[in-house]
């Protein structure tokens, strides 16, 4: 079964609860280019999510490492394990810096690197990698099926180049 990305979690004896959206509210909100309402706009709110990871952390990597996120577009080519069925959570929104093109709102997602072994915080707006991850979750092929972000091949009229989320064997020049 699919994680879920509606979830709550409560401190021992706290009352602190980390929500998120539902894959169907990110889908909707990407088909419809309608604003996400995103549960953590309140700074004080994103310190005790990201208290609540630290605690709840099974390893010392996990408890031990300053967490952030590395953009998709910093991974260009490289081998990555989608970590989507290790969380309750796994596409957790955050409000959008960025103004234009784009959703309002970036995802990040939990992976590991095959090139190096690190495990990181992925982030990204790119509608095709969040589409690509709503589809992977739902149809459980995450960590199983390897993957790597690679560029559009043209610009947006923008001037953008957005992203693609695909198989780690995918080859351009092959397709």
């Amino acid at each position: 079964m699919s994680p879920s990305t509606d979830v709550e979690k409560k401190a021992e004896g706290g009352s602190v609860a980390l929500v998120g959206p539902t894959l169907d509210e990110i889908e909707t909100s990407l088909v419809n280019g309608q604003d996400l309402e995103v549960r953590f706009q309140d700074p004080e709110l994103a310190a005790q999510a990201i208290m609540l990871r630290i605690l709840s952390a099974k390893t010392d990597e996990e408890a031990f490492t300053p967490t952030g996120t590395t953009s998709g577009r910093d991974l260009l080519g490289v081998p990555l394990e989608i970590l989507a069925n290790d969380s309750d959570n796994p596409l957790r929104a955050f409000p959008s810096q960025f103004e234009g093109e784009g959703p309002s709102f970036f995802i990040a997602f939990d992976a590991i690197r095959l090139d190096n072994g690190e495990k990181l915080t992925i982030s990204t707006s790119s509608r095709n990698v969040l589409a690509a991850l709503i589809n992977g979750i739902r149809r459980d092929r995450f960590p199983e099926r390897t993957m790597k972000f690679i560029p559009a091949e043209r610009p947006t009229r923008a001037g953008y180049v957005p992203l693609w989320l695909v198989k780690a064997d995918f080859d351009k020049e092959a397709a």
